[in-house]
């Protein structure tokens, strides 16, 4: 099994990032398209030979890009070299992922983005890996310890979730997508810890939530 690590979004801190989070993962290789538009982005894209058609279905896949970083929330993005925002929901995501070559028999992903395992405060409680009850979502870094959630927190998900829900739309029927129960914060040369959103403490990446 390898690690890649997928740049959506390319910018020179984006790029930074994921040089990080390849020296954290041990030598992971950093995939990116390298047209932001045009027909050679659509003709790779169209015979099979997107940036993501090298990951193999065992493989471990990891987005790196700028989240909102707070609960519920519904985009990812950067600023382009050329200063331009863009920004992708999650169906959009899982639309360019698969655009992208990347197997339908894929099941590893994770989201390098800040917040993307949040829903609501209920999320962390005080139990050993602080992690609290979430609709549908099984983890075994996760107990289980506040099942009295009002509706409102029950309808909002996370981008781990929400990617989870498009990724299986594209197809993908084998996918788990992790998020991480904070902000993602980036030490050179290759440290990775979650900033827990709630206490501003830091953790390992077993600060997380696994939709499966």
């Amino acid at each position: 099994m390898a690690r890649f690590i997928f740049v959506p979004v390319v910018s020179t801190a984006m790029l930074r990032d994921a040089g990080i989070a390849a020296a954290f993962l041990g030598g992971a290789k950093i995939l990116r398209d390298p047209h932001e538009s045009g027909w050679k982005k659509g003709f790779e894209r169209r015979f099979g030979t997107g940036c993501l058609s090298e990951v193999g279905a065992n493989d471990s896949l990891y987005v790196v890009c700028h989240g909102a970083g707070y609960p519920g929330s519904k985009q990812i993005g950067e600023k382009r070299a050329d200063g331009n925002l863009k920004t992708y929901t999650m169906s959009e995501l899982a639309t360019v992922i698969a655009a992208e070559g990347l197997t339908k028999r894929f099941r590893d992903l994770h989201m390098f983005t800040c917040g993307s395992g949040l829903m609501n405060k209920n999320v962390i409680v005080d139990v050993p890996a602080k992690a609290g009850w979430m609709l549908g979502i099984n983890d075994t870094s996760i107990v289980a310890r506040n099942p009295e959630v009002s509706s409102k927190y029950q309808q909002q998900e996370s981008i781990a979730r929400t990617l989870f829900n498009a990724l299986r739309a594209e197809g993908y029927q084998s996918i788990q997508v992790t998020g991480y129960l904070g902000d993602i914060v980036t030490r050179p040369p290759n440290r990775i810890t979650v900033e827990e959103f709630f206490g501003g403490e830091e953790h390992g990446l077993d600060w997380k939530l696994v939709v499966r």
